[in-house]
């Protein structure tokens, strides 16, 4: 982000690094999609009480990106990954005890 017309800074958050890298476009398309994905965790999470850790891991990856786009790191998106996979899992594994009459 320009500070002056020689002096640049790394300092932008989510929104001014997209727009910078991307273009103000295909930012919107970027933002809008990762927004989008926040929002179907989000009533996942409150409707079926369903990925409550990776709905509240997503949005502090949104609170977050007031300082940077954490969504580009791998060591954000590996733990968004790791936690998703575990919740499924667990979710299932409730669902088959569940069926077969054992109460958890």
């Amino acid at each position: 982000m320009p500070l002056q017309p020689d002096i640049f800074t790394n300092v932008s958050g989510l929104v001014g690094e997209t727009v910078y890298c991307l273009g103000y476009a295909n930012a919107a398309f970027y933002l809008v999609g990762i927004f989008a994905i926040v929002n179907v965790f989000y009533i996942l999470y409150r409707k079926y009480s369903l990925y409550r850790l990776t709905c509240n891991y997503l949005l502090c990856l949104i609170i977050l990106g007031f300082f940077a786009n954490f969504f580009t790191t791998s060591g954000a998106l590996l733990p968004l990954i790791y936690l998703f996979i575990l919740e499924t899992g667990l979710y299932i594994f409730r669902h088959i005890l569940t069926k077969r009459g054992k109460k958890i």
